[in-house]
């Protein structure tokens, strides 16, 4: 399924028109994050862009009629008005983290970005500051390249989506409020990148086409006792034996462009030994196995990231005429996460069937209908919470009134769709945690069932 420019446009015009509103920091946490979503169109054999000596600057009288007087909203339809912007292919900026010992996010697919410092004017210069510091790309709004008609400017700043408490503990507890920005390049020419080996092992250039395909749907496997239970070796083996691994929806990403760190130690990081006795054990003639080559490892987009992209994706305007039923599905990037353990997996299977079908239901529905108030935005994030792990819960710090009664909030009521990949997590916490608890209450219950019965059996055997 492809992405069209004009759709991509229509979307990018949305967003900047409708501004997401400022969430303040809940009580227990002060810290504030940035994400820049990075977009650029690359340009097609067929439609090359022009030299770059006939490229008029951003701000010069060439590249707009009236440029004192261009709006935003004037640029971005300026800029896709051109040959090789409109037959060009839409791709976004993803990093993945280098892998450090201690680190739970290491080696993860991520959007450039980190935490606000305090002479940071606001959430927009943290993200703009924090992608100059991991890859080395300086993001010159056009607004800052107006001053004297030719100031350099590289980049429209779009807007942000819905801004989000990051919570851990399954909701229980607030990290931080992360803020998502969205910025287009408009230059044919991508500027090099430059990565700060401690944090970013590598950057990968991946089409909008590419993360819409249903064919690169995948599962990322996540194994949780690693976050709730700390280092405590032993606890998160028995924890892990009990629960098995977390599933979570991913998408493959086949980048057009990528670049590796030259440092050897973001190439190839060390590998984390085990102390058991086995792992000392070394059989004569047998080495071990090399670390896999950082160009074969597979690349998957899976947890807040990926709720975040599928966020801005799901405000695309969908075809009149869907061309496939992928198409016409407003929830064509969301799956439930649940866990590999066959009973948890059933278990919370059907304890939220009611509550997964209404939330469906809802969303479908509304968006369905066509309904769009635009008087309200589309990018509200006050009642949304989203879990470290990717997953989500409503009302902040623990609300839970809309667990049975299936209920959205007022946005959807309106068509909204900035949040349908948090909203439809909102309470989903309560299930797993649920499930949980059931299937180990049933094994438990199955182990006493059985012990009773061969211990009679063995008892009249004897006597």
């Amino acid at each position: 399924m492809t992405i069209p420019i004009p759709r991509l446009l229509s979307l990018l015009l949305d967003l900047h028109s409708q501004p997401h509103e400022h969430v303040d920091n809940p009580p227990t946490t002060q810290k504030r994050a940035s994400v820049a979503i990075i977009l650029r169109i690359r340009p097609t054999y067929s439609h090359p862009p022009p030299s770059s000596s006939s490229i008029p600057s951003p701000g010069s009288p060439d590249a707009e009629s009236n440029p004192s007087a261009a709006t935003a909203r004037d640029r971005l339809s300026n800029f896709f008005a051109q040959d090789w912007v409109r037959h060009g292919c839409p791709e976004v900026l993803f990093i993945k983290r280098t892998s450090r010992k201690g680190d739970p996010w290491g080696g993860h697919i991520a959007l450039p970005g980190g935490r606000r410092d305090p002479e940071d004017a606001d959430d927009l210069a943290a993200a703009i500051r924090e992608t100059e510091e991991e890859v080395g790309l300086t993001l010159v709004p056009w607004r800052e390249g107006e001053q004297g008609g030719r100031g350099g400017a590289n980049c429209i700043t779009v807007g942000g989506l819905s801004q989000r408490v990051i919570t851990s503990d399954w909701g229980k507890r607030a990290l931080m409020v992360l803020c998502p920005y969205i910025f287009l390049l408009t230059t044919p020419e991508t500027p090099s990148l430059r990565l700060q080996p401690t944090e970013v092992h590598s950057t990968h250039w991946v089409s909008l086409e590419n993360l819409a395909d249903p064919q690169n749907r995948t599962v990322w496997r996540q194994d949780a006792s690693a976050q709730y239970l700390g280092r405590s070796t032993y606890l998160r083996i028995a924890a892990h034996s009990l629960l098995g691994d977390m599933l979570f929806a991913a998408i493959r990403l086949v980048p057009s462009e990528s670049v590796w760190c030259p440092d050897s130690h973001a190439l190839y990081p060390p590998t984390l030994t085990s102390s058991s006795l086995l792992s000392k054990i070394h059989l004569p003639g047998l080495d071990r196995d090399p670390p896999p080559s950082p160009t074969n490892t597979p690349l998957l987009l899976w947890g807040l990231t990926l709720g975040i992209v599928a966020d801005m994706l799901d405000l695309q305007p969908l075809p009149s005429e869907p061309t496939s039923q992928q198409e016409s599905q407003p929830l064509r990037f969301f799956v439930w996460p649940t866990f590999s353990a066959p009973d948890i997996r059933l278990a919370i299977f059907l304890i939220s069937y009611r509550f997964r079908a209404a939330r469906k239901e809802t969303v479908e529905g509304r968006v369905g209908s066509g309904v769009d108030d635009s008087t309200n935005s589309r990018r509200r994030g006050v009642e949304g919470v989203v879990d470290a792990d990717t997953t989500a819960v409503k009302g902040g710090l623990g609300d839970r009134s809309d667990i049975w009664l299936g209920e959205l909030p007022n946005r959807y009521k309106a068509g909204n769709r900035s949040m349908m990949f948090m909203d439809m997590m909102a309470g989903y916490h309560h299930f797993l945690r649920s499930g949980v608890y059931i299937a180990l209450t049933g094994r438990v219950a199955l182990a006493i069932v059985l012990s009773v019965f061969f211990y009679k059996r063995t008892k009249r055997l004897s006597g």
